[in-house]
């Protein structure tokens, strides 16, 4: 039987939407890439000829085109008029950021998408690494998780997976955060290596974000750690019967004796003359990720957003959501604590919302 192409129109041309062309160039098999929004007609016109895909800025050539779903990929005090445009249209929306920049933009979102035909990218969870980790977490390989210290995320994404890892729900929390001013020798881009010796101050965050349920997060993050040869991220999460700490897996094996176990990269294409991709992630003798794309020269982020495509598709077809609205404001309600606290050199007390 062969798999109908999901295809997707794409507002913005920012550097995140370049991801869902290549996605559609990339895996031609399963993605088909429809019109590409600019608000600029010279700028369709300049990107047309030298792409020679479909921009365009008639915002109703997206908005008639008859795709599967539209992605909103605009930075994000821009992007609620063109997602308020497709809900109104009731066009399936996949939004790439969520557009809320304070408490009263969250409740805002809330009142106007309730209902609507929309989810959101939050990639993380199903990224290789993560995804396996979080899968060894659910089996109980580690018992109940019951902290998580994460320092390779930032923002809405970091809540996402600390609320995943200790399965807190939309549970009320404190936060209590600190930031301090560090330094490093800048070494890489989004466009490679910088060698030049440039020495980069920046904002070190740090928080602690505790559960009623007594499970805690300790939230550690600066900017460096995205694009950087000098500074490292971490993941440690911790149960009564065992500890995930970045790429080893500690835990009682069946006969009750501590084992530790590394998770491994298994990738196609190295030292051969074919291309170069994941295929699984192991921990021992088990399979925790195995790539559903392995067959398309993807990176983890390609494959991330790749799944996202497809749970999208599946969303669109059946209603199954994967990354809500709710879910979406309370991970942005978290992030949003963080800064609270921090501009008020305190605690922060989260409240019962509309959405939980």
């Amino acid at each position: 039987m062969i798999r109908p192409m999901t295809r997707y129109a794409i507002i913005g041309t920012g550097w995140r939407s370049e991801f869902y062309i290549r996605l559609a160039q990339l895996c031609p098999d399963r993605f088909q890439l429809g019109h590409i929004y600019t608000r600029s007609p010279e700028k369709a016109e300049i990107l047309r000829r030298e792409t020679g895909l479909w921009y365009t800025s008639e915002l109703n050539e997206i908005l008639d085109e008859g795709c599967d779903f539209v992605i909103v990929a605009i930075k994000r005090g821009c992007c609620r008029e063109y997602v308020d445009a497709l809900v109104r249209r009731g066009i399936p929306v996949l939004c790439e950021t969520p557009p809320a920049e304070n408490f009263e933009e969250l409740l805002s979102m809330y009142e106007a998408y309730k209902g609507a035909k929309i989810q959101f990218v939050e990639q993380y969870f199903v990224q290789p690494l993560y995804a396996a980790w979080l899968r060894a977490v659910r089996e109980g390989q580690i018992g109940e998780a019951e902290s998580v210290n994460l320092s390779c995320i930032h923002g809405y994404h970091a809540a996402s997976m600390i609320r995943l890892f200790l399965n807190t729900g939309m549970e009320r929390f404190s936060v209590d955060a600190d930031s301090t001013t560090e330094h490093v020798i800048e070494t890489k881009s989004r466009a490679g290596e910088i060698l030049n010796g440039n020495r980069i101050e920046y904002e070190r965050v740090r928080a602690k974000i505790s559960f009623e349920n007594g499970k805690t997060a300790y939230y550690d993050f600066s900017g460096p750690q995205y694009q950087s040869f000098l500074r490292q991220r971490h993941l440690n999460i911790r149960g009564d019967k065992g500890e995930i700490d970045d790429m080893l897996l500690q835990k009682l094996n069946a006969d009750g004796v501590p084992v530790a176990l590394a998770l491994e990269r298994c990738e196609l294409g190295r030292y051969d003359n074919k291309f170069h991709g994941l295929s699984k992630l192991t921990c021992g003798e088990q399979v925790l990720y195995d790539n559903p794309f392995k067959y398309s020269p993807l990176n983890d982020d390609e494959i991330a957003l790749a799944t996202i495509l497809t749970l999208m598709e599946k969303y669109v077809a059946t209603g199954e959501s994967f990354y809500s609205l709710e879910e979406t404001l309370q991970d942005t309600y978290i992030s949003l604590a963080i800064d609270a606290a921090l501009l008020n050199k305190g605690r922060f007390e989260s409240k019962i919302q509309p959405w939980n």
